[in-house]
This record gives structure tokens, sequence and C-alpha cells, in this order.
């Protein structure tokens, strides 16, 4: 067994909340429309029963929509063996970054939504939206979020196409964007491998002159 093996281990785990609970979504979390109607429903509700009016601003994004169970979100297993790969094929090149002492390597998995664009438009298109950190882990101390070196992974400009597209075929396309998304995490991670595991192995020197050189020149 490789030593790396033993001193870095690797993992796939929800983000936690302000308050610790997991907010992650382990399968794909559909948000509709329809949903948002309810939701502000009862938020009028909530505010007449409590003597408030207005309060905090609506976001579409914490709405709970449906689990689609038959659509995992990659950045679990398959990003955590794409990352246990990455760093077997580093190390067998670079065996001076293996760590002398053991760590932990994560896939911190957050947000895997298919969600509305615009609320007033009956036609709208739905976007698949993606956000992971691969790295260190970050760790609670006190009220703060410490370390976390590595990469976040969110996707800037989402793949957006009608509903329907994205449901046909047991949400087919939906499983390949994904998969897309977790792929493009994947090589940023092994860009960041040298930083997160910089080599120590000694560096030979060449030096300036050669002695061939060095007589011929004398």
């Amino acid at each position: 067994m490789p030593p790396w093996v033993g001193r870095v281990r690797v993992s796939a785990e929800p983000q936690p909340g302000p308050d610790g609970q997991p907010v992650s979504d382990r399968e794909l979390r559909l948000v509709q429309r329809s949903a948002t109607g309810g939701a502000l429903a009862r938020k009028a509700v909530l505010s007449l029963l409590s003597g408030t009016v207005g309060g905090s601003t609506f976001n579409k994004h914490q709405l709970h929509g449906t689990r689609v169970e038959s659509v995992p979100n990659p950045a679990f297993n398959y990003l955590k063996n794409r990352m246990r790969e990455s760093l077997g094929v580093y190390f067998a090149a670079h065996p001076g970054a293996v760590p002398d002492e053991e760590v932990w390597v994560m896939s911190t998995v957050g947000e895997f939504t298919l969600v509305y664009k615009e609320l007033g438009n009956a036609e709208t298109e739905y976007e698949l939206r993606q956000t992971m950190h691969v790295g260190f882990p970050y760790r609670r101390k006190l009220l703060r979020l410490t370390g976390g070196e590595g990469v976040h992974c969110s996707v800037a400009e989402p793949v957006s196409a009608p509903l329907e597209a994205w449901q046909a075929d047991d949400y087919a396309m939906a499983r390949q964007v994904a998969q897309r998304y977790t792929d493009a995490c994947a090589a940023k991670f092994v860009a960041a491998l040298p930083t997160l595991f910089p080599d120590r192995s000694p560096v030979s020197q060449e030096p300036a002159v050669a002695p061939a050189a060095a007589a011929e020149g004398a």
C-alpha cells in the first residue's frame, strides 16, 4: 500500500450551516415556481400573526423544494473517488509531498438544485446549481470557521433549459451537466495540489559552469 494512503484521508461531508446542522443536498432538489406561491402565502400569515409587516426579503433558494432521489449529488461519492485517484497520481510523481502526519482532504458539499429563473414567467427556464469546496476541511473555533485551504467550486453561469428538457429520460441532462460541473471542480483540485502538498524533496542544483567547459576556458 502506498505510504500516502495511511496519511491522507479522503472524505465527503455535508456543508455545515450557521447552527452547525448540515445544509447540503445529497440528491437533486427541484424548486418549482408553484413552491414560491405557497411560501409567500405562509410568510404573509406569519407576518399577520406576529403583528409585523414585510419582514426579511424572500429568497427562492431558501425553499425546500422536492427531492429527486434518483439523481444523487456527484459531489459526494463520485468526486471523492476522483480526489483519491488524483492524489495517487500526484504522490507517485512527488513522493516528497507525502505529509509526515495524518491529514484529511474533504469534499464539503453544499447546494445541488434545479431552480426556476423567473417567477413572473410561466415559461421560465430552470438552471442547475451546484456548490462544493475541495481541500482541507473547515474547523469551527468558537464562532469562527478556520482552515479550508483548497478550491471553492460554484457555477458562475449555470446551464439553463426548460424543465421538460431537464426531466426527460429520468433527468439524464441533469446527470450529465452535474458530472461536468464536478469534473471541472476535480480539475481545480488537481491544480491546487502543489500548494496543498508542496514537494519537500531536495532540489538538485546544476553547477553554474560545467567542469569540462571550465577546463576549456582556462
